[in-house]
């Protein structure tokens, strides 16, 4: 509690929930059961709630919170949307780390995922053989690269040799387990109906493998479904169920929500295996790759926005209201989102409208403090510099804040959210409200 009125008394617009490496693996690790985890995890929700209503001075901490009509009413803490509350309050993120998050030593960086999450589990004994098995790897064998010699530009129609179609089937797989891990976090919350109404946006953070993008796609549809199916039986369609079992399901309205990548040293942790080694250094995937899984690519049915209307929720793949940049350093976030506005593609929403200029992605972006996180002692590691570290709150704060602004001028995006991550402290959000206020005079 004290943590989250830090934040506020700094002016945070967004709070985001200390939920980001709650999962059942972590608890149960911890020896709490599932039952106890889950308490905890609603918990963390309610904290944050309360912070933030102490935060405006009311008194009753019950009050209902807002369904979002709009990605942009429900991103923008300024928008002319307001919720039905007498005072506007802090919109809540529900912060869900990756998977590798939930691993010790923690993955989010590397993605370096035992099976049948990944290839193969983070190995100590890196660099100690030359043998295959020895090196880490967090991706399969590419078996969707096209080739020039083919026209069906895919998989689709081509006969895969034994290598590569085990390792679709493998990366197949990974993606289903990555979908139901994120499923089954996900209906902690959904289950809980006093829990999913305090919460304003969800928040999926320093994913660092496009299958997992993917995989968190899927798992948001699966919500979809659910929500879609409860609230048929509140109106009586379909077969009988018990309406008290479903008390208060009709306030399960949608939440917008995000998928916020990590760029290690501006680099995103997927190796590229379509490309041989250049010496000794592996190629990564590029900013396409990933802003493909993200908006265009489609499984099993047409991808829809984010808050979908009633008749588009059954949709397998729904795509994120924001896309974002977490965790990295700030010197490397400019060109990266150059190269997201660069090759993204709009995703159609159905056949007869695209997808309009109120509907575009918000961008978020919360770089570091700088330094760099070493995940096998769980320490960070000081850069050499202040300048390496990201400058001081002020320096910091002014940097992201012409960001922000440059951003906007380039008119890709619906909105700009800024904040901070690790290594950064109130004092960096206070500066950067300071620094966003005189933007805004000026």
């Amino acid at each position: 509690m004290e943590a989250h009125a830090q934040f506020l008394d700094a002016g945070v617009k967004v709070l985001s929930t200390a939920t980001y490496q709650c999962s059942f693996r972590t608890f149960k690790r911890a020896g709490y059961s599932e039952d106890e985890a889950k308490q905890i995890m609603r918990k963390s929700v309610r904290i944050a709630l309360d912070a933030a209503t102490q935060k405006q001075g009311q008194v009753d901490v019950q009050r209902p919170r807002h369904t979002p009509v709009s990605s942009q009413s429900a991103f923008d803490p300024e928008s002319k949307v307001k919720p039905k509350s007498p005072v506007t309050s802090p919109r809540i993120a529900l912060s869900l780390g990756p998977f590798g998050a939930m691993l010790s030593p923690a993955q989010e960086f590397d993605g370096f995922y035992p099976p049948p999450y990944g290839p193969k589990g983070y190995s100590g004994n890196e660099g100690a053989s030359t043998e295959p098995e020895g090196v880490n790897v967090n991706s399969f064998l590419d078996v969707q690269i096209e080739d020039a010699d083919h026209d069906d530009g895919g998989k689709e129609g081509r006969q895969l040799d034994p290598k590569h179609q085990r390792q679709l089937e493998l990366e197949t797989a990974s993606i289903e387990a990555l979908t139901q891990f994120h499923f089954e976090r996900l209906m902690v919350f959904v289950d809980d109906v006093e829990t999913w109404k305090a919460i304003d946006i969800i928040a999926f953070e320093t994913v660092p493998l496009v299958r997992e993008v993917k995989a968190i796609r899927r798992a948001m549809g699966m919500v979809h479904q659910v929500i879609r199916e409860r609230a048929k039986r509140r109106k009586g369609i379909g077969e009988e169920v018990d309406r008290d079992a479903d008390a208060g399901m009709e306030d399960l309205g949608w939440k917008p929500w995000w998928i916020s990548l990590v760029f290690p040293n501006g680099k995103f942790p997927e190796f590229d295996l379509r490309q041989e080694e250049q010496g000794h250094v592996r190629i990564h995937l590029s900013v396409a790759d990933i802003v493909h899984a993200a908006w265009n690519w489609v499984e099993e049915d047409k991808p829809i926005w984010g808050t979908p209307s009633t008749d588009r929720m059954n949709a397998t793949t729904p795509i994120p209201n924001g896309l974002g940049i977490n965790c990295t350093k700030l010197e490397e976030i400019p060109g990266i989102v150059k190269e997201i506005q660069r090759v993204g593609k709009w995703p159609i929403q159905d056949d007869e409208n695209s997808v309009g200029e109120s509907q575009r992605p918000w961008l978020v972006i919360y770089p570091n403090g700088g330094d760099s996180y070493d995940p096998i002692s769980q320490n960070w590691i000081e850069d050499d510099s202040e300048s390496k570290r990201g400058g001081s709150p002020e320096e910091w704060s002014r940097t992201l804040s012409k960001l922000g602004r440059d951003v906007l001028k380039d008119g890709f995006w619906g909105g700009v959210i800024l904040g901070g991550c690790c290594r950064t402290g109130p004092s960096h959000i206070r500066e950067l409200r300071k620094a966003l206020d005189l933007d805004c005079a000026t």
